[in-house]
């Protein structure tokens, strides 16, 4: 609520007249944002006030439980002020870092995990995304080691750092949010409505009136709307009484219209009729004898009476049509009925229509029932509720039709379709008939197989001889271009079988070679977009077969048609390579090894230049010359080349100083070795400056190329820190390229959440520095 206030406030004020008589306008969220910002880094000085004062008095305890509660409130605050981007995401990363950081004191760090928790609550959610991957998983790591850190945590706060680890894998749902989501149990009167809009009928609690007595309990939910002593409602609200006919019809009619039906009250002739079908649905039978009514008195067969109501000039139809022929009559042989058979009301048939599902079922079980006691003549007077109003002619039992069902082309099943496919691509291969097999898909007619048929063709090749597979990739150009396939199914079946590689690599040591010349024949036959295939390994995904398919294609189309589609694509290879070894040294590596060096032209390059430094005094002058000399401008202004540069500097002057032989870089390195250190980085100083040309991006590459480099080497202690304070001094990256990499959250480069634990210290000293510089 306070904060939608401060979202309403922010949007109706706005700038206003500074209170303090300063001529410049001041912004609400200005004022909201260095307000939060106080009192998030001032948060635990009110508790430590108090932990001096031990022991404390009761008043005293009440007012340090009020400056905790206070401190975990305006955690919250800030992350409801969040949610409402009326925070930055970047300062939301770094509230979480502040709070992982390590504290000297047990109770610091207890203080610090209680505000992370309370914050990652809050909004977990919002930073948990795809960019920021790479600084949750860090994030994380440190609060999984926290949560078993028994000497330093007590057993609350660990007890609450495990509820955020298991609050993420739970998708940031809570655990009553799940619970609440499930639906609860239905009353009986919920179930009675269900019933009631679906039926039409309400039922009502039983009297235990007339003969039958309370109704017996039956698993059916609805055993209790039989006619023998249960009361029905009919939509409007009206009371429908089977077995009472004290003053009434059949229908509970008292002199009014019939129930419903639109017209004057009926005639003695159709109320007989209408009686007489109630009758036929509350019948009993025994096995052997004909129904009988309630009263004892035997009753016609169904058809007679529906026939007698067809045609009958008076009546409003109630009948017509609830048979429409005599092949409507159900004859087949059914269970002996064990008591009356319960039914909804005929009135509930409209005018002129048919009648409802219920009242057809309920002639075929007394047709059913009545089978053999009729035996095919029916002698039967037609009675009213007790009293006899006439006898009519024996009425024979039609016989039922036989209702031939058009016979249906039955789908193959789909052992079938795999039988058939392997068959299919087995004479293909043998005899190369093209025609014929196309002409064998097409008479499968089941295009839903289209994506296990591309699987078929990659299962039953992958360990055949490359001709074979460059005959089955021939097939599918020719599938895709009949419609029989397409580039989703192809690229689905490649994921399949991309995603078995684990198990199959064990079998067949050439696995990614071979998987490659699918997708290669595919983009050079021209049917298959490129950018298909690279979203398949996009991030680094089943690495290293995309170096492997380069190499495939580059057999296939050619080293400069792979050379065109990778500038079009707009994707660098680092973007291809997994993120733990995503730098550019072993970027090099990797492409050296598969044999596709042509795709970095820089490959070349990068080993003149590391020789070229690593002399004990390099011409910083003559290598700028080389290296303008050997690249052209397009290659100088790319990411790749800025990072080749960096990496081979760093390279050349720690092999000679803080990572050479016999030097511990697990610890701190004497004061000789950082002095030599920072004499050889200073000599290469303008070979690192020339690269960047005061562009803010390529500085911001300088940063990520050290960042990997010290990941490579799993983190040389100081070396980071000592390298940006060096970058810094000698005005190679900018104040302002700093706080950008701060406040990056992409996981395009590893090693950031580390990275930032070393140098968070010096960047916040950075950025005091700059605001001190701004207000003199």
């Amino acid at each position: 609520m306070y904060a939608q206030l401060c979202v309403r406030l922010n949007d109706e004020v706005g700038a206003f007249d500074n209170p303090s008589g300063n001529p410049t306008k001041t912004v609400f969220r200005r004022l909201l944002l260095a307000r939060c910002q106080d009192e998030f880094e001032n948060r635990s000085k009110m508790s430590a006030d108090y932990e001096k004062r031990e022991p404390l008095s009761a008043e005293e305890e009440e007012a340090r439980a009020d400056a905790k509660r206070k401190m975990l409130g305006n955690i919250r605050f800030i992350g409801e002020l969040a949610k409402l981007d009326m925070l930055a995401e970047s300062i939301l990363h770094r509230c979480v870092q502040q709070l992982l950081e390590k504290k000297r004191s047990p109770l610091d760090q207890a203080e610090n995990a209680e505000c992370l928790c309370n914050l990652l609550r809050t909004i977990g959610s919002k930073i948990d995304t795809d960019k920021a991957q790479g600084l949750m998983t860090q994030y994380f790591k440190r609060i999984g080691q926290l949560s078993q850190n028994e000497t330093r945590l007590p057993p609350r706060i660990r007890f609450l750092l495990e509820e955020v680890i298991q609050l993420r894998a739970n998708q940031w749902r809570p655990r009553r949010a799940a619970a609440e989501a499930q639906p609860a149990p239905r009353t009986i009167s919920e179930v009675r409505e269900e019933a009631y809009r679906e039926f039409g009928y309400r039922a009502q609690p039983a009297n235990n009136r007339g003969r039958g007595g309370p109704a017996p309990v039956a698993s059916d939910p609805f055993a209790g709307l039989g006619h023998a002593n249960t009361d029905f409602a009919n939509p409007q609200g009206q009371m429908f009484h089977p077995g009472n006919n004290q003053g009434q019809n059949h229908y509970g009619q008292s002199g009014g219209w019939s129930h419903g039906s639109n017209g004057p009250p009926l005639s003695d002739r159709e109320e007989m009729l209408r009686g007489q079908m109630f009758d036929l649905e509350t019948a009993t039978a025994s096995p052997g004898l004909p129904p009988v009514n309630r009263h004892g008195a035997p009753l016609p067969h169904p058809a007679v009476v529906a026939k007698m109501m067809k045609g009958d000039k008076g009546s409003r139809a109630l009948g017509a049509g609830l048979l429409k022929n005599d092949a409507e009559v159900n004859l087949r042989p059914g269970r002996p009925a064990l008591g009356r058979v319960s039914s909804p009301s005929v009135g509930q048939v409209k005018s002129g229509g048919s009648p409802s599902s219920n009242t057809m079922v309920t002639a075929g079980r007394l047709a059913n029932a009545t089978r053999g006691a009729l035996g095919g003549v029916a002698d039967s007077s037609i009675t009213g509720r007790g009293s006899s109003r006439g006898a009519t002619s024996p009425a024979v039992m039609p016989a039922p039709s036989v209702v031939k069902k058009k016979s249906k082309s039955k789908k193959p099943s789909r052992k079938e379709l795999q039988k058939l496919t392997a068959s299919m691509l087995d004479e293909y291969i043998s005899v190369q008939d093209e025609k014929e097999a196309l002409l064998c898909v097409e008479e499968m007619s089941a295009p839903y197989f289209a994506d296990e048929l591309v699987s078929i063709v990659f299962n039953r090749t992958i360990e055949s001889a490359s001709a074979d597979r460059a005959l089955a990739c021939s097939l599918l150009s020719k599938l895709h271009a009949a419609d029989h396939i397409s580039i989703a199914n192809f690229i689905q079946a490649l994921e399949e079988l991309l995603g078995r590689r684990a198990e199959l690599i064990v079998d067949l040591p050439h696995f990614d070679q071979y998987i490659s010349e699918y997708p290669s024949h595919g983009i050079a036959a021209g049917w298959l977009p490129f950018i298909d295939v690279l979203r398949v390994f996009a991030g680094g995904q089943h690495f290293p077969v995309f170096f492997h398919f380069l190499s495939s294609l580059s057999a296939i189309a050619g080293e400069e048609k792979v050379k065109e589609l990778m500038a079009s694509s707009n994707t660098t290879l680092l973007a291809l390579v997994p993120e733990s070894t995503r730098t550019i040294d072993n970027l090099f590596d990797i492409v050296e090894k598969a044999g596709v060096q042509f795709v970095l032209p820089l490959h070349v390059v990068r080993s003149g230049l590391r020789e070229r430094l690593s002399v004990d005094q390099p011409d910083s002058v003559a290598i700028g010359k080389w290296l303008h000399e050997s690249c052209d401008d397009d290659v100088r202004k790319s990411e790749e080349y800025v990072m080749m540069v960096m990496s081979s500097v760093l390279y050349a002057v720690t092999n000679q100083s803080s990572l050479a032989e016999g030097v511990d870089s697990t610890t701190a390195p004497e004061k000789g070795i950082i002095e030599k250190e920072k004499t050889l980085f200073n000599l290469c100083q303008s070979v690192v400056q020339t690269a960047v040309k005061d562009s803010s991006l390529l500085q911001l590459s300088i940063i990520f190329a050290l960042q990997s480099f010290c990941f490579q080497h799993d983190f040389p202690k100081g070396m980071l820190l000592r390298f940006f304070r060096a970058l810094y001094e000698l005005d190679i990256v900018e104040e302002e390229v700093f706080v950008m990499w701060k406040e990056d959250i992409s996981s395009n480069y590893p090693g950031k959440g580390k990275s930032l634990f070393q140098v968070n210290s010096w960047l916040t000293w950075l950025q005091t520095a700059e605001e001190e510089s701004e207000s003199d």
